[in-house]
């Protein structure tokens, strides 16, 4: 005697995307920190009003000393991050300054870490940046 029994699929659960953390978020650059050879670079002189602003549909803003950027950022596995085609204005800024430092970490960043209302961005690169933010 053969029994056919009803064949039923399991629907999948929905595949969610993790929540985008950053998305809305406001922060002010606290530190500096730059690996040369050995030795700790360390610049909180003008960097009081730097901002890295993460807004809607991954895109990404802020400003440096004299300019604005604009772009965009993506996330990798775990806490790794991107920030593509950052786009800066081109007004000249009176030495010294510590704003191109600052681009050129923001464009070297790969990874990311918040802790409630700080952020830390590591860049490596020619050198290891670290980034370090607070939220405002």
């Amino acid at each position: 005697m053969f029994v056919a029994a009803g064949c039923t699929s399991a629907t999948p659960p929905p595949i969610v995307p993790p929540t985008n953390q950053l998305d809305g978020t406001h922060w002010r650059l606290k530190i500096i920190f730059r690996r040369i050879a050995d030795d700790i670079y360390f610049d909180d002189s003008l960097v009081t009003h730097y901002t890295l602003n993460f807004g809607a549909n991954y895109t990404v803003s802020g400003v440096g000393d004299c300019n604005q950027f604009s772009g965009t950022y993506r996330f990798g596995l775990q806490d790794t991050i991107q920030l593509t085609d950052l786009h800066t204005t081109l007004i000249g800024c009176p030495d010294p300054n510590t704003e191109e430092l600052y681009f050129t970490g923001l464009s070297q960043a790969i990874e990311y870490r918040v802790d409630t209302d700080e952020m830390l961005v590591y860049c490596p690169g020619d050198h290891v940046w670290q980034l370090y933010f607070y939220r405002f």
